[in-house]
């Protein structure tokens, strides 16, 4: 099954990417630890200059999605690049 690009989100921020960055791990971590959502989050990649991470996150139904975010000096660019289904 080829991966195709289903989401993109833009968003403009004030903060620093290191600020952003840190915020997305936090988040991750909090709902890795707190399992609310029944899904498993692997951070697969950060970019050595911390402004890319690609995380893979296999749900409660057995599927995985990729997503995608990377950090510009005043943007933040989410993309869903996978869904694999049963």
């Amino acid at each position: 099954m080829k991966p195709s690009k289903l989401y993109k989100k833009l968003w403009q921020c004030l903060s620093s990417p290191e600020v952003v960055m840190k915020s997305i791990l936090k988040s991750l971590y909090h709902l890795a630890d707190t399992g609310d959502v029944g899904a498993t989050y692997d951070i697969h990649k950060i970019s050595e200059d911390k402004r890319f991470i690609r995380i893979f996150i296999f749900t409660w139904a057995e599927c995985l999605d990729v997503i995608e975010i990377s950090i510009g000096p005043d943007t933040i660019r989410k993309t869903r690049v996978a869904e694999n289904r049963h």
